[in-house]
C-alpha cells in the first residue's frame, strides 16, 4: 500500500489549474483584424453604407421640375410649352435631412452595438476555450495517474498486500476518469469550433489567453449609463418621434405650384403663368399627427424604461463582477495553500501507513472536485467582466488599452 502511495502523491502534486498568460497588445489588435473580416462585423458595416446613401436621397430636392406641352388643331391651330415647379414651402427637405441623419447615427450606434455582441461572443468562447482546456488537462492527468495506480494496484494484488474489494474500486476510478476526460474533450472541442467559427483557423492560435478584469467602483454607474448603447438608442428614438411630429405637421401645409407657358395661338404669340396649390379639405392629415404625438409619447415611456433597467442591469452586472473577483482571488490563494497542506497531510499519512485505498481515492476525487471548481470560478468571473464590459460599452477600450 506504501508503494503504492508513494508514487502517486509525485502526480498529485502538478494537478494544479493552469496559469494563462494575458494576449498582449498585438494579438487585442490581431483579434480586432480578424473579427473586422466576419460577415456579421461586415454586414453592418453595409447596414451603415445604405444609411448614407437614404441620407443622400433625402437631402436631395423633393420636387423635379415639370414640362407640360399641349397641341390643338382646330378651326385655328393653337400649341403651347410650359415649364412649373412645385415649391417646398414647409420645408420638407430639411425635416427628412434631419431625420436621415438622426437614422444615420442610430445606425452607427446599432453597428457598434452588433460588433460589441460579436467581440463579446469572441471573448467568452476564448473563456470557454481557457477553462475546457484546463479542464482538459486536469482530466487527462488524472487519468493517466489512475492508470498508474491499476497497474500498481494489479501487482500489490498479485502479491497479496491488498484484496479484491481495493482492486475493483481502483478499476472502478479508471472508468470514472475515462469518463470525464471524454466529457472534458467533448467540451473542449466544442470551444474550438466556436473560436473556429469566429475567428477562422487562425484564431486557435491565440485564443488560449487569461482575460482579467478592474472591478468597477460603486461611482462608475452614473458616469457609464449615458453611454450605455441602449440608453442612448434609445434617446435617438425619441427624438425621432419628434421629428416625426413635425414630418406630420409638414404634411398638412400645402406647397403651391407655379407655372410658365409660351405659345402660339392662330398667329398670335402668347405667355401665361398659373399658379395651383392643394386643397387639403378631405384629408387634413390631422390622423397622422395625433398618431406621431402618440408614437413620441410611447418613446419617450420607452426611454425611461431603458434608463431604468439599464441602470440594474449595471448595478447587478457590477455586484456580480466584485463577489466572483474577490471569489477568485481566494480561490487562487486557497487552492495554493490548500494543494501544500493535502499534500503534506498525505505524507505523513503514508509514512505512518494510516491511508486506505479507498480514503486515498475519495481525498483525491475531493482534491480533483477543489481544482475543477477553481477553473469554474475562474470562468464565471471572465464571463462576468465580459458581461460588465458590454454592458458598459467598454469592449472596444478594453481590447485597446
Amino acid at each position: 500500500m506504501k508503494k503504492l502511495l508513494g508514487k502517486s502523491l509525485i502526480v498529485l502534486a502538478v494537478l494544479t489549474p493552469l496559469a494563462a498568460n494575458a494576449a498582449t497588445e498585438s494579438e487585442r489588435q490581431e483579434l480586432l483584424s480578424l473579427l473586422s473580416e466576419h460577415p456579421r462585423w461586415r454586414q453592418q458595416e453595409q447596414n451603415v453604407y445604405a444609411v448614407e446613401a437614404d441620407l443622400d436621397a433625402a437631402q436631395q430636392p423633393i420636387y423635379n421640375p415639370e414640362l407640360s406641352l399641349s397641341y390643338e388643331d382646330a378651326d385655328t391651330a393653337a400649341y403651347q410649352v410650359g415649364v412649373s415647379q412645385t415649391i417646398d414651402r414647409s420645408d420638407k427637405r430639411a425635416i427628412n435631412t434631419r431625420i436621415a441623419e438622426t437614422r444615420l447615427e442610430k445606425q452607427r450606434l446599432i453597428k457598434r452595438q452588433e460588433n460589441n455582441r460579436l467581440i463579446a461572443d469572441t471573448l467568452r468562447a476564448m473563456a470557454e476555450l481557457d477553462s475546457s482546456n484546463q479542464q482538459l488537462v486536469l482530466e487527462t492527468r488524472n487519468l493517466a495517474l489512475m492508470q498508474s495506480l491499476v497497474e500498481q494496484a494489479e501487482k500489490q494484488y498479485q502479491a497479496g498486500d491488498i484484496n479484491q474489494s481495493d482492486l475493483k474500486l481502483v478499476r472502478l476510478s479508471v472508468s470514472n476518469s475515462i469518463l470525464s476526460q471524454t466529457e472534458a474533450n467533448n467540451r473542449h472541442a466544442k470551444a474550438e469550433a466556436t473560436i473556429t467559427e469566429l475567428l477562422g483557423q487562425g484564431g486557435l492560435q491565440m485564443a488560449v489567453h487569461d482575460l482579467s478584469f478592474q472591478p468597477p467602483s460603486a461611482a462608475d454607474i452614473n458616469a457609464i449609463l449615458p453611454r450605455v448603447l441602449d440608453v442612448r438608442l434609445a434617446k435617438l428614438d425619441s427624438q425621432l418621434s419628434q421629428l416625426d411630429i413635425k414630418r406630420a405637421a409638414s404634411l398638412s401645409k400645402a406647397d403651391p405650384t407655379i407655372g410658365f407657358s409660351l405659345g402660339d395661338d392662330d398667329g398670335n404669340a402668347t405667355a401665361a403663368v398659373t399658379f395651383t396649390v392643394p386643397l387639403n379639405i378631405r384629408n387634413s392629415y390631422s390622423a397622422e399627427q395625433r398618431a406621431s404625438a402618440f408614437r413620441n409619447n410611447q418613446s419617450t415611456e420607452r426611454l425611461n424604461q431603458v434608463l431604468r433597467a439599464s441602470q440594474t442591469l449595471l448595478e447587478m452586472l457590477q455586484t456580480q463582477l466584485q463577489i466572483l473577483d474577490r471569489g477568485n482571488r481566494q480561490s487562487k490563494q486557497d487552492s495554493e495553500t490548500e494543494i501544500n497542506a493535502f499534500s503534506a497531510l498525505m505524507n505523513r499519512m503514508l509514512q505512518l501507513g494510516e491511508i486506505t485505498t479507498r480514503d486515498y481515492l475519495q481525498n483525491l476525487q475531493q482534491r480533483n472536485e477543489a481544482i475543477a471548481s477553481a477553473i469554474e470560478l475562474n470562468a464565471r468571473y471572465q464571463q462576468a467582466g465580459i458581461d460588465w464590459l458590454e454592458a458598459s460599452d467598454q469592449l472596444f477600450s478594453w481590447l485597446n488599452r
